[in-house]
């Protein structure tokens, strides 16, 4: 840090300290007293190199005592930490609020700074090939396709995430270095209709049959007799004996498949709240203090960014492990409600069947290679 910096953060000292008149009237003593507390705290802490904590004295210093005059040494901060689109918002309000109270050296400055972290800060451009999606980056919502105007961010690793109602959601995870200007084209694929069909056996004589425009009425012995004397003869006879078991082992499995994919649910929320407490340490410095100890800034923004990666990962497995479980609680219960139609559509004349055998033909999980979802295909016959 050079002297003229320091000297910088003095003189904004100076001009804090100059505004006992003006806010006697709105502030009391004690947050002036305090306010000026944790300013000098905050020069402190950036003289010794210790960046996160002046950023945290100084906003707690406007809060109490809102200045222009601080928002120099906000900028100051940011930029040490490498957060420099918030740097860069901090030395324009200073510009915008300081206005002619500001001197022409120190505009110069400010100037100056702003010119060199125009060469740091990446710029992104998204197009969307729909209107009204909307359109996410690390999270947080950036606006509604089109978008008119240009992204400004900090280097290192992003996420990009665009959701429509009637399209596929889109995620794509990129790395900008400084002053990269990068643009995107994003086609959204419509959503395809997902319908689960089952083949069941003949239908039973006793149902009503639709031939050229006229209906034809059951024959004598409908379906309703006729299931009514198939459920008869399976309790009378005795026979079908697996058919409870199969009943039992279904509804435990669908259980199960809720519990699971409760709990999968659970860590996802888990991860989801790790990724905002991240985000909010390192935006108030606390992650910088506790595990940035000796390490430059950009060494800081890669562990942060290494950090990230690693939770959003593990979110989304546990996302595609929901809807695998998701999946399960589907197709058991269509897999019981056609035993029991076999079991319990039986009409006049039919052989009652001993057994009732269910093959599995094949099962597949394909992964989606757009966003990553996992799906299960399983097909089976009787």
């Amino acid at each position: 840090m050079n002297c003229k910096t320091i000297i910088k953060i003095f003189l904004c000292l100076t001009i804090f300290l100059g505004l006992e008149t003006f806010l006697s009237a709105q502030q009391s003593e004690e947050d002036k007293k305090k306010a000026k507390q944790l300013f000098n705290e905050g020069v402190s802490y950036f003289s010794a190199g210790k960046h996160a904590q002046a950023l945290e004295s100084f906003q707690k210093s406007y809060k109490l005592r809102p200045h222009w005059a601080i928002r120099y040494n906000l900028g100051l901060c940011y930029k040490e930490l490498g957060m420099y689109t918030k740097a860069k918002e901090e030395f324009m309000d200073f510009l915008e609020e300081g206005g002619k109270e500001i001197k022409p050296a120190t505009r110069e400055e400010v100037e100056n700074e702003l010119a060199n972290l125009s060469g740091i800060i990446a710029v992104v451009e998204i197009n969307v090939n729909v209107k009204g999606a909307e359109i996410l980056l690390n999270g947080k919502w950036i606006g509604n396709s089109p978008l008119t105007d240009k992204i400004e961010v900090d280097p290192g690793s992003h996420l990009l995430s665009i959701k429509h109602k009637d399209y596929e959601p889109y995620e794509e995870e990129f790395i900008l270095s400084k002053g990269e200007r990068k643009s995107f084209r994003i086609t959204l694929m419509p959503l395809q209709k997902k319908e689960i069909s089952v083949e069941g056996g003949e239908k039973s004589k006793g149902e009503i049959k639709k031939s050229k425009g006229k209906e034809e009425k059951p024959e004598e012995g409908s379906k309703k007799e006729g299931e009514e004397k198939g459920v008869k003869g399976v309790k009378a006879k005795g026979k079908n004996s697996w058919a409870l078991p199969v009943f039992i082992t279904s509804v435990i499995l669908t259980a199960g498949s809720i519990a699971a994919g409760s709990a999968m649910f659970g860590l996802a929320v888990n991860q989801k709240n790790k990724l905002d407490d991240l985000d909010s340490s390192r935006a108030n410095g606390t992650f910088d203090s506790t595990k940035c100890t000796g390490l430059s800034p950009d060494d800081c923004q890669n562990l942060y960014l290494r950090e990230r990666d690693d939770i959003i990962s593990k979110g989304k497995l546990y996302a595609n492990l929901i809807s695998l479980y998701a999946g399960a609680v589907f197709i058991v219960p269509a897999i019981v409600a056609v035993t029991k139609g076999k079991l319990f559509s039986k009409t006049k004349g039919e052989k009652e069947p001993d057994e009732l055998s269910l093959n599995l033909k094949s099962a597949s999980l394909i992964t989606n290679k757009t966003n990553g979802d996992m799906i299960l295909l399983i097909s089976f016959t009787f």
